[in-house]
């Protein structure tokens, strides 16, 4: 099993048992689920449901998401940290308190320059043929 797919499957188990313990109530915070990866950016998902997902994404300076194209809406809300978002065909520099929202179809691709924190809202929440081009850009280190 990949370090991917290990780290996908202890943060499911981890949203799991949060939930059981608060009756699918979460409570909790950047800094309580602050989780970097030298290799590459960590979303922790905190909550899915079959409309929506939230996830805390955690960026070291120079990490990304690739640009990629999926069938998902997203809206981030950057808490900390400076970046560029592609979002469609623009290119915008993002910092602190700026909210992204980015209907589904459209490109997309987060770089920090800084370490980065975000808050992502997607709907419906991700699958894997949506993200198959991330996951290949990242293993070729290839943003756009």
């Amino acid at each position: 099993m990949s370090t991917t797919e290990t780290d996908s499957r202890v943060r499911r188990e981890k949203e799991a048992a949060l939930e059981a313990q608060n009756d699918g109530i979460i409570i909790t915070s950047f800094e309580k689920e602050r989780t970097y990866d030298e290799h590459a950016f960590s979303p922790i998902p905190l909550y899915s449901t079959n409309e929506y997902g939230v996830i805390l994404t955690y960026f070291k300076a120079g990490q990304f998401i690739p640009v990629h194209k999926p069938n998902i809406d997203l809206i981030l809300l950057v808490q900390s940290g400076t970046g560029e978002v592609v979002a469609g065909e623009s290119r915008q520099q993002i910092k602190p308190g700026d909210i992204i929202i980015i209907p589904k179809g459209q490109r997309r691709g987060i770089k920090a320059y800084s370490d980065m924190e975000a808050l992502h809202l997607v709907s419906p929440p991700q699958n894997d043929p949506d993200h198959e081009e991330v996951v290949k850009k990242l293993r070729n280190g290839q943003f756009e």
